[in-house]
């Protein structure tokens, strides 16, 4: 993917979520402020587009942040019975595969989520916890798992 291609995404992805996620965890003189910035509206977007959600929901899925347990983004509905979780990381080059740790991450958290060990997560991750006890004991929930990295979907 070329350098602006990269850019126009993640310009868009900027405007669409940049102002509704929360960044009240991020140090505002980090020099990786705006890849991290990028990296949950990647999670976003990745929630807009598979949950056929509005922004400001897609937003609001973002739990992002230290002790995520590789989980980027939760978000459930109950007029579906959908469930999805994301783990995502911008690349401003948008070159790069995910790594065996992400992955292995990432797949320990779903696990540690499924079997409800919620402290192992962080405080946004917790806020949802009805939510996700909800999504885990409705009969006939979905659940997709979304890997974005490099903006491609991983489903």
């Amino acid at each position: 993917m070329s350098i602006i291609h990269v850019n126009q995404i993640g310009s868009k992805i900027n405007s669409l979520f940049a102002d509704k996620i929360n960044q009240d965890d991020l140090n505002p003189n980090d020099k990786e402020l705006q890849p991290k910035i990028l990296t949950r509206c990647l999670a976003a977007y990745a929630v807009y587009c598979i949950g056929d959600t509005s922004v400001e929901d897609a937003a609001s899925a973002v739990v992002d942040g230290s002790d995520d347990n590789g989980i980027d983004a939760i978000y459930y509905s109950p007029t579906t019975k959908r469930m999805i979780i994301v783990q995502s990381k911008w690349k401003k080059d948008g070159t790069g595969e995910p790594d065996n740790g992400e992955m292995r991450k990432f797949k320990d958290g779903i696990l540690d989520l499924i079997n409800l060990e919620l402290d192992n997560f962080n405080g946004k991750v917790n806020a949802k916890k009805q939510m996700i006890e909800t999504a885990l004991g409705e009969f006939d929930t979905k659940f997709d798992l979304i890997l974005i990295h490099r903006l491609k979907l991983f489903k």
